[in-house]
């Protein structure tokens, strides 16, 4: 019973910390796609606005 008292804490420590690197990671993943998204707006904007020469 000594035993499961002392791993308690590391297990709870390692939970925080998994919580942690899942939250920042969604962050960052979410975060890119909202900027490829903008991005290829912004060139397919770009591209649509330039006029068209006949040559």
């Amino acid at each position: 019973m000594r035993e499961d008292e002392s791993e308690q804490p590391l297990t709870e420590h390692l939970v925080d910390q998994f919580a942690s690197y899942f939250l920042i990671t969604m962050v960052a993943f979410h975060l890119v796609g909202y900027m490829k998204k903008q991005y290829e707006k912004r060139h397919s904007d770009k591209y649509k606005t330039l006029p068209v020469s006949d040559d």
